[in-house]
């Protein structure tokens, strides 16, 4: 038998193998914690740089809109002067 004390300070008696499994189980079931708690910090470390290749992600989505943008805004209007360009050639050949 084995004789410790509780949280509350009583003196309990123990078997011996009951005792060893006890403590066995108390340092396996702190190693989870600990791994938990790493696996939680590791988790933790990956969102936190998924968010950060996402919003670089956004942002050069809405610099290529932006660059598309333009490019159509420019592509229309040269298209549009070449229309008038062509049109006023037109007159000036055929009257």
């Amino acid at each position: 038998m084995k004789i410790v004390f509780d949280k509350e300070y009583k003196i309990r008696a123990l078997d011996p193998v009951k005792f060893e499994k006890g403590e066995a189980l108390e340092k396996e079931c702190s190693n989870f914690v600990e791994k938990i708690s790493s696996f939680n910090e590791k988790v933790n470390t990956l969102v936190d740089i998924l968010d950060l290749h996402a919003n670089r992600i956004d942002s050069q989505k809405l610099r290529v809109r932006s660059r598309i943008n333009w490019l159509i805004r420019s592509f229309t209007h040269s298209h549009y002067l070449i229309v008038i360009h062509m049109a006023y050639f037109r007159r000036l050949v055929f009257g």
